[in-house]
């Protein structure tokens, strides 16, 4: 070993060895079952992940703060907690409404397949600095998972929050008004019935003590991401985005949804890229012009109607799987599309005008499973930029 390989083990023993030398002089031992390594970001404080079973951390069904008598709580800054039970075979857990106190400076919280059907309405009251919230799995069997109205009321620095595969029906109506700063919401893979993120101003009242009605009128004004698919959406109303001011991706893909309202994205001025694909959609509402991303593929369209023909900024549309023909009316105004799925609808030929704005940027081209028996090679003589065309099942070229 030259002193070159000496000076750079010994600079990774400083930074990787030494906290675990002070984990050791603080009398902290990891607990069994668990991974206890410092923050990257900040070597005092550590990222805590266990593998339990339900039943081997307490004799009964009830988690209390006392299973966590072993750990370091203000120095823990992740919580990391995975249940290895069979969901088929587990009872449901009953959390204790102060089963995290004492972790004042935890940011990020990780639950997975510990299965519940409810949470006490203050389990996360004292984690005032909680950052992150990913919930995953938790559900019982066949039974849904309820939050209560002020489930994230002190949680006020909250910005990212997820719960998925856990059968949730419904979201705290007051969110929002507890969680100014939240910028991501996913919430896909459940049993929800409506695409409104919490309570709006217009017709909702919120009990937050006996004898007092707070009414929540917030916008959600940091909210980029909001995940909706694969739930049991039927329908959007002109007023269940009326909080999403900022959004910039609404993924609605996966669900049932029939019907839009013609002004339901009327208060998403800045959104970027829609997902509405694997619906029964016949009809879209009006779209803002900052859309880029459009996926409406597996509908119901007949025709591209002018709310997406219109669009000046888009980069990428597909409206595959629908039932649109070369009779559709509108060209498609954009002038920067560079990706189109035209693939599985009902064209017999490529109207000469459908896209020709957009003639010198793009680049994929994806018309297969349609009725295209023949195509001039002349149509193509504009498109400098095409990379991929695909024009699969009962396609002949005519040169």
């Amino acid at each position: 070993m030259n002193i070159t390989d000496f000076y750079i083990l010994f600079i990774l023993l400083y930074y990787y060895v030494q906290p675990v030398v002070n984990i050791r002089t603080n009398h902290f031992e990891c607990p069994k079952r668990c991974t206890c390594i410092p923050d990257v970001a900040e070597p005092d404080r550590f990222v805590i992940s266990c593998k339990w079973s339900s039943t081997t951390i307490t004799s009964t069904n009830k988690w209390k703060q006392q299973i966590f008598a072993q750990f370091p709580l203000n120095s823990t800054k992740t919580l990391s907690i995975e249940c290895d039970d069979d969901s088929s075979s587990i009872t449901s857990i009953i959390f204790d409404e102060n089963l995290f106190h004492g972790f004042k400076n935890l940011q990020n919280l990780r639950i997975q397949k510990c299965r519940t059907n409810t949470f006490p309405n203050s389990l996360l009251h004292q984690l005032t600095n909680l950052r992150s919230v990913y919930f995953n799995q938790l559900n019982v069997a066949n039974e849904k998972l309820i939050l209560p109205n002020e489930f994230f009321r002190n949680n006020k620095r909250l910005e990212k929050l997820t719960i998925v595969n856990c059968n949730l029906e419904t979201l705290p109506d007051s969110l929002i008004c507890d969680n100014p700063y939240i910028q991501v919401v996913n919430v896909s893979h459940n049993w929800l019935q409506t695409a409104r993120l919490s309570a709006n101003s217009d017709d909702v009242n919120i009990d937050n003590n006996a004898g007092s009605i707070f009414k929540c009128n917030k916008k959600a004004e940091q909210l980029i991401i909001f995940d909706l698919s694969y739930n049991h959406i039927r329908s959007i109303d002109d007023n269940d985005f009326i909080q999403l001011v900022a959004i910039r991706q609404l993924l609605l893909a996966n669900n049932q949804i029939t019907v839009i309202s013609r002004n339901a994205l009327k208060a998403c001025s800045l959104l970027q890229q829609l997902h509405v694909g694997n619906n029964s959609i016949e009809e879209l509402p009006v779209m803002p012009e900052t859309l880029i991303h459009l996926d409406i593929a597996w509908n119901r369209l007949s025709i591209i109607p002018s709310t997406i023909a219109n669009l000046p900024n888009l980069l990428f549309l597909n409206i595959s799987g629908n039932g649109i023909d070369a009779n559709t009316p509108f060209p498609i105004i954009s002038s920067t599309l560079q990706t189109i799925d035209l693939s599985r609808n009902r064209f017999e030929f490529i109207p000469q005008n459908l896209f020709t704005n957009s003639a010198q940027q793009l680049k994929h081209l994806l018309l297969s499973y349609n009725r295209i028996t023949q195509l001039e090679t002349l149509f193509f003589q504009n498109y400098t930029n095409l990379l991929i065309v695909s024009l699969m099942l009962f396609f002949v070229f005519v040169f």
